[in-house]
């Protein structure tokens, strides 16, 4: 099978629930459980997901591991279907919160 097969295989997997909404409609928030679910599966592919280098072979790299993030992501019971874009955001909105309450001081 080919990339090209393999990445429309994958995006069908978190798209079913698109077909049938209105494109202007906007997702609900994660959950915490959510959240929690994402953080876990970010961690286990963290040295792809945060590798600081940006060559053409580092890029699909970490494109092949987000679109792995959602298919699992997607998998399990009771969470919304997200796109690759939508997870990757949210985990840049989670780091970046993280970092501003470590760094704050009263």
């Amino acid at each position: 099978m080919n990339e090209s097969s393999d990445s429309s295989a994958d995006e069908e997997v978190c798209s079913e629930n698109e077909e049938t909404r209105d494109p202007k409609e906007r997702l609900p928030p994660l959950t915490a459980e959510e959240k929690i679910l994402l953080l876990e599966l970010v961690n286990a592919s963290k040295k792809i997901v945060e590798c600081k280098k940006s060559d053409c072979g580092s890029i699909k790299t970490k494109q092949k591991a987000w679109t792995k993030i959602t298919k699992e992501f997607c998998s399990q019971p009771g969470t919304t279907r997200r796109s690759d874009k939508q997870l990757k955001k949210c985990w840049e909105n989670l780091k970046r919160k993280s970092k501003k309450e470590v760094t704050w001081f009263p």
